[in-house]
């Protein structure tokens, strides 16, 4: 049985298939990775971005659901002049995601 988070990094994940020209790497843990890095990392138009999936009803905790460190690595990533968000399927993450893309 698929958990809500991973149903929500699945649907994100088609969508980035989709779209021409882009990379990304769906991070996973383990003894050699960096922790607190997104879920989702990835190349677009020479931008790095990071997206960090959380499953629905997750906003009203603090930072969306995220860690402390979670929140640390994306805005290193802000920091160093890429784009990072929390997803958890809303139509704002959307439009949010949809923008940054465009752009």
């Amino acid at each position: 049985m698929m958990t809500p988070e991973k149903q929500v990094r699945k649907e994100l994940m088609q969508h980035l298939d989709k779209v021409e020209g882009l990379w990304y790497y769906p991070a996973v843990a383990g003894p050699y990775s960096v922790g607190g890095i997104p879920d989702i990392m990835g190349c677009y138009k020479g931008r790095l971005f990071g997206i960090e999936a959380k499953a629905h009803g997750r906003r009203g905790e603090p930072n969306r659901g995220c860690s402390g460190l979670q929140v640390l690595q994306m805005a290193r990533i802000e920091a160093a002049g890429g784009f990072a968000m929390v997803f958890d399927g809303g139509l704002d993450d959307w439009q949010k995601l949809q923008k940054w893309l465009a752009q």
